[in-house]
């Protein structure tokens, strides 16, 4: 709370970009964690954590007041008028402090508590394993082992502890390997396709142009290609773009030379480095700031951005290492400079490509923390997440969740999540609400115990699964090729993502998207299905009772009245059974459920009411299920 100059400034108006004569006056909150606008007239009230402000700007006074502009890591740009100049500064000065908070103790995640029902610290803190997701992957085995060298994180501090190499490295040769790339990044695997048994490897750029040459490395690389008995060769795959390699070379690092490593075969990708990705995110960003630009001009800036013609290059580099693994049958080594950028990416998306378990729910969580937090990606630099140079800031992570949603897009039966999933992990990377982003590596994460002094996103998201899920999923998607998806990258496949950099936008007039109403109705069908089958077990324990004969607790001597009590006694457990089971609305139930999705409702039978003959009606939403019990039974 030092940093606050104020917490309540009065008379303030937020504007609308999109809709000029919109006002929204209100009253302007600080607090220790967020920023929160409210306005009694409008619902819901503001709330902004300081972690997802980028830059604060004042703005030239105008006869309306001081103008404060607010532009947010998850694309809202907000535009606040104060009727006082003074107010306006002590805003200013307070989210400057705010906003950058010098160490992870001043984070929202260490004060963070959920509203309503807590769920325990230490739910989603443990879904990852990398033991077990390697056991998934039938690893170890004969031709791939597990290694301790790295306990400690003695040997690379930012790899995890366990690393997996080939069953003919011997640990002299990983020692002198680690020695010979950038940040001590060995070559190690990260996924392992069982069913032709090419490897998926990673490491960083080699010293080459300080050391020359290392034999151990050398040996590492064969002894990748001789865990591999479907091919002699392997790839090595630069996701860098060739002169950047040079340039890095004349530095004292560079690439390999293919003449120290026989039976590799090189690849350059092109993939533009964290300072370009900044500032085409940054030109994205002035593109959907601007409410003035026509159709043409949008199209013009968007395009002058290059902002698709990344996220293009990503798919690419990743859809020709899947292919490389799934058609030559060869193993890949992935690199660029330091390993925790575009080799984050890359290996990931390829992962996605070849395995449909990392298109479930949880398998994209494991993706995330196997290729992403226990591989060391730099969370806390590129997000900006602690106060530190601008220089180290990239949207690395965000160009991973939009290539996603651009898959999603050609494959929608295939994937178990949503958009909202997607959102919803961007924007909580940099809420600093949850601890699973917090730090640069697994060793950061460790030291800080955010296990023990934080929640975890997946935890959250756990408890409301259903919001996530696509209604379009079939777990059976492309069985026959063992659920592979390629991707296609002409230009035209690419698209803009308006639901990621344009939600914000026209908030006031924000319509349901067919995604959203299938959800919402898959939700809704679920519910009525529960409340049905509610009531399916209540009339087969009835009629349960009704068949051994107990009613009103005594056996009747002639047959022929003990038929007819236990009807009458039948027929009143029925007609009294609104008073023990839920009461189904079947007007909304029609709304939901359009008469072309009857065939999914084959087995609902609905009450809706029991005449004196004890006959259980149908409903217009099911079909003809009569439940009569006859006199002469």
């Amino acid at each position: 709370m030092d940093y606050l100059q104020t917490t309540k400034v009065d008379k303030v108006t937020l504007k609308d970009r999109f809709n000029p004569s919109f006002e929204n006056n209100g009253t302007l909150h600080l607090t220790a964690t967020h920023l929160i606008f409210i306005n009694p007239a409008v619902n819901p009230e503001l709330w902004l954590s300081y972690s997802h402000i980028a830059t604060v700007e004042k703005q030239q006074i105008s006869i309306k007041g001081a103008p404060l502009k607010i532009v947010c890591k998850d694309f809202r740009v907000l535009n606040f008028v104060f009727y006082k100049e003074r107010d306006c500064q002590d805003v200013y000065v307070s989210l400057q402090n705010l906003t950058k908070p010098v160490n992870y103790a001043e984070l929202h995640a260490f004060t963070y508590e959920p509203p309503g029902s807590k769920w325990p610290r230490s739910d989603g803190w443990n879904i990852f394993e990398f033991e077990a997701e390697m056991t998934r992957l039938e690893v170890p085995s004969d031709l791939w082992r597990k290694t301790d060298i790295n306990k400690d994180y003695k040997l690379c501090p930012t790899y995890p502890e366990v690393l997996y190499v080939p069953a003919t490295a011997t640990e002299e040769t990983l020692t002198g390997s680690a020695s010979f790339r950038s940040r001590g990044r060995l070559p190690v695997l990260t996924y392992y396709h069982k069913y032709n048994k090419t490897a998926l490897c990673r490491s960083s750029q080699p010293l080459t142009g300080m050391r020359g040459r290392s034999v151990d490395d050398e040996q590492l690389l064969q002894a990748v290609i001789q865990s591999n008995p479907k091919s002699p060769v392997m790839y090595i795959v630069d996701t860098r773009p060739k002169i950047n390699a040079m340039a890095n070379k004349a530095a004292g690092k560079g690439y390999e030379n293919l003449d120290n490593y026989p039976n590799v075969l090189y690849r350059f990708r092109g993939i533009q480095n964290i300072h370009v990705m900044r500032e085409s995110l940054q030109k994205l960003s002035e593109v959907i700031e601007n409410p003035a630009l026509n159709a043409g001009e949008f199209f013009d800036s968007l395009d002058s951005s290059s902002w698709l013609k990344h996220i293009r290059s990503v798919i690419d580099t990743s859809r020709f290492i899947a292919l490389a693994m799934l058609m030559d049958n060869a193993s890949v080594l992935c690199h660029c400079s330091d390993g925790w950028d575009r080799t984050a990416q890359t290996c990931a998306l390829a992962s996605l490509f070849l395995d449909p378990y990392y298109r479930t729910i949880k398998g994209y969580q494991i993706l995330i923390e196997k290729d992403w937090l226990a591989f060391g990606h730099k969370f806390n630099c590129r997000c900006g997440l602690l106060r530190r140079e601008n220089r180290e800031v990239s949207p690395v992570f965000t160009q991973f969740i939009d290539c996603t949603w651009q898959i999603m897009q050609q494959f929608p039966f295939a994937f178990e999540f949503n958009e909202q999933f997607l959102l919803t992990i961007h924007d909580h990377v940099y809420s600093c609400q949850f601890g699973n982003f917090l730090g640069n590596c697994q060793q950061d994460r460790r030291k800080e115990s955010l296990s023990e002094k934080t929640y975890s996103l997946w935890g959250y998201m756990c408890k409301q699964l259903a919001t996530y899920l696509n209604p379009y999923y079939d777990p059976n998607f492309n069985a026959d090729k063992r659920g592979i998806i390629i991707p296609l990258i002409n230009p035209q496949c690419i698209r803009f993502w308006s639901g990621m950099y344009n939600r914000h936008a026209f908030a006031h007039s924000k319509s349901e998207t067919i995604e959203d109403r299938a959800t919402r109705i898959y939700a809704d069908n679920k519910k009525l299905e529960k409340e049905i089958s509610a009531i399916s077990e209540e009339i087969a324990l009835l009629e349960n009772k009704s068949a051994e004969g107990q009613v009103n607790g005594s056996i009747c001597e002639n047959p022929e009245d003990e038929d007819e009590n236990s009807n009458l006694q039948l027929n009143h457990d029925l007609k009294t059974m609104d008073s023990s089971t839920t009461e189904i609305d079947v007007q909304q139930a029609t709304e939901i459920v359009d008469s072309n999705t009857l065939s999914e409702f084959e087995q609902l039978a609905v009450q809706d009411s029991i005449s004196d003959g004890n006959e259980v009606k149908n409903t217009e939403m099911t079909k003809d299920v009569n439940y009569t019990i006859s006199d002469e039974a």
